[in-house]
């Protein structure tokens, strides 16, 4: 990972292998070596090329895909950013369920659907969308969103358009 990430980071610079082990202060045979994969920096030495690649130690060796050093240190604006993105993404999967549980309903109330079929249905979209949590959220979510499909279920069949 280092070596490929190396290479990645100069190639992406316009730098030759001597240009960067010069700036380094390494000999080219050695910066070569990390970037075949042949031998890996030490942790004094990887520090050092974060810095001249202006990314992560934890990037470099492949421990995140986050690049800049200073991602973390705007905490506001990262948690900013994470709440739109799952507001964004709540209403996608909101509307999706929607129309989801609206087919199987219209399914249900023409007749093609036996009320076994139904709740099948109806069971296959709330173990599906909890697939989208961890083990301990899947419990904890399991209660409210069988309550929320059962209701939107209700709902659907209730409307007679």
């Amino acid at each position: 990972m280092i070596s490929d990430r190396l290479k990645k980071l100069r190639n992406e610079r316009g730098l030759t292998q001597q240009q960067v082990a010069s700036d380094l202060g390494v000999s080219q045979p050695n910066y070569r070596r990390w970037e075949a994969g042949e031998r890996k920096p030490k942790q004094t030495t990887l520090e050092k090329l974060a810095d001249y690649y202006q990314v992560s130690v934890n990037y470099l060796t492949g421990n995140t895909e986050l690049r800049d050093i200073e991602f973390f240190t705007n905490y506001d604006s990262y948690l900013k950013d994470i709440h739109i993105q799952s507001f964004e993404l709540g209403k996608l999967l909101n509307s999706n369920i929607e129309l989801l549980i609206n087919s199987i309903t219209e399914q249900k109330k023409s007749g093609n659907l036996t009320d076994a079929e139904y709740r099948q249905l109806l069971n296959k979209v709330i173990d599906n969308t909890l697939h989208l949590f961890d083990k301990v959220a899947k419990e904890e979510m399991k209660k409210g969103l069988t309550d929320y499909i059962n209701r939107l279920s209700e709902n659907f069949l209730d409307n007679k358009n």
